[in-house]
């Protein structure tokens, strides 16, 4: 599942975002286990406050604790800086570009079995 964010992702969008996020990851998953990895797309966000750190942080442990992989592509360089500062390089995987990511995550999934 791929997201797109742009402008500015502050604690005034933060919930609401989470919130559709999760919303869309469910109506995904119709009631069966968790069965997506998510890609973060960045790259048009020009602001992000610790609100929607908050968000990102609870989506990639509710993302890998289901055993699949989160990813955030492309921050622009002010985001960037606010995520090295905040050590979310420690925790997050960081790709370049939404293609690259999901070249890596494809190449984590294992064939599935009919």
């Amino acid at each position: 599942m791929l997201v797109s964010l742009s402008g500015t992702f502050d604690a005034h969008w933060a919930g609401a975002v989470g919130d559709r996020i999760s919303f869309s990851i469910q109506e995904y998953s119709q009631g069966r286990p968790l069965d997506v990895d998510l890609i973060v797309d960045l790259s048009e966000v020009a602001y992000i406050s610790s609100g929607a750190i908050r968000v990102l942080l609870e989506l990639h442990r509710r993302i890998e604790g289901a055993g699949r992989k989160f990813a955030v592509c492309n921050p622009a360089p002010q985001v960037s800086k606010v995520m090295q500062t905040s050590g979310l390089y420690n925790v997050f995987a960081f790709y370049p570009s939404v293609e690259a990511a999901a070249r890596t995550l494809a190449g984590f999934r294992s064939p599935r079995t009919p």
